[in-house]
C-alpha cells in the first residue's frame, strides 16, 4: 500500500482495478472511497476530524497530478491517478449498482441524475436529495438512504460534509461503496465542462475548473502550503 506524507494510498493500478475490489466488496459492511487532492490533503492535517475520516476509509485514492507530483519529488512510487469523474463514470458504465446521489443544489442534483440515469440505464437508480439540508433535516436524509439500501452512494458536498455523512452511513447501512465526490455533479449536470484531455494531461484542470468558477480563486491557499509541505518533507529526509 503506497504511503505518502502521512497517508495510506489504496493498493490499485487503475479505475478497472478499483472497480473490481469495489464490486467485490459492495456486500460485507459500508465502505468508503476518498477521492484525495492537495487541498483535502492540507485540511485533513489540520481538521482532526476530517483526517480521521480520511484515514478510516478503505480505500484513499489520488485525485489528480498534485499528489502524484509530490511522490516524485519525494522519490515515492506515485499512486495511480483516479479522478471523482472519471471513477464514477467507469463505475456506472459497467452497471449493476443501486445508485442514490445525495449533494449540490436541488437543480443541479436533479438534472445530474436524470442525464446519469439516461446514460447509464444498465444501473438501477433509486433516487437523489440535494446537499443544501440543515441539521434538522440531517437525519430524514439518512432514514432515506437507508430505507432505500444503495449500494452505490455518492456524495457531492465537499469535504467535510460529505465524509461526516459518508462515516454516519458506515454506521447505519449493511452494505455498499460511498464515495465522495466533491462538484461532480456540476460536472454531471452540464454546469461546468471538463477540462480538455491536454490539459488534464498536463495537471491543470483545477485552474480550468477555476477559470469557470472564479469564487474557487478563495480557496487556491492551499496551494503554497501544500507546496511548503512537500518541500520540509524533502528536506526532513537528507
Amino acid at each position: 500500500m503506497p504511503k505518502l506524507m502521512g497517508i495510506s494510498f489504496a493498493d490499485v493500478t487503475g479505475y478497472s482495478d478499483l472497480a473490481r475490489q469495489l464490486a467485490q466488496h459492495k456486500s460485507d459492511g459500508f465502505k468508503v472511497v476518498v477521492t484525495l487532492n492537495p487541498e483535502i490533503w492540507v485540511r485533513a492535517t489540520r481538521e482532526s476530524e476530517l483526517g480521521a475520516h480520511v484515514a478510516q476509509a478503505e480505500w484513499v485514492v489520488a485525485d489528480g497530478s498534485g499528489l502524484r507530483l509530490a511522490a516524485r519529488i519525494l522519490g515515492e512510487p506515485a499512486p495511480a491517478k483516479i479522478t471523482g469523474v472519471d471513477l464514477v463514470s467507469h463505475l456506472l458504465r459497467v452497471g449493476g449498482w443501486k445508485v442514490m446521489l445525495i449533494g449540490a443544489a436541488p437543480p443541479v442534483v436533479a438534472e445530474a441524475f436524470r442525464l446519469l440515469k439516461d446514460d447509464y440505464p444498465n444501473n438501477q437508480w433509486l433516487g437523489f436529495h440535494h446537499g443544501y439540508y440543515g441539521l434538522s433535516d440531517r437525519e430524514s436524509v439518512i432514514s432515506k438512504i437507508v430505507e432505500l439500501a444503495p449500494d452505490l452512494v455518492l456524495v457531492g458536498m465537499g469535504s467535510p460534509k460529505q465524509d461526516d455523512l459518508l462515516a454516519t452511513l458506515r454506521q447505519r447501512l449493511k452494505g455498499g461503496i460511498g464515495i465522495g465526490v466533491g462538484g461532480c455533479f456540476d460536472v454531471f449536470a452540464g454546469k461546468f465542462e471538463r477540462a480538455p484531455r491536454w490539459i488534464q494531461a498536463i495537471g491543470m484542470e483545477w485552474a480550468y475548473r477555476v477559470a469557470q468558477d472564479p469564487k474557487r480563486l478563495t480557496r487556491l491557499g492551499f496551494i503554497p502550503r501544500f507546496l511548503f509541505a512537500v518541500l520540509k518533507e524533502k528536506v526532513a529526509r537528507r
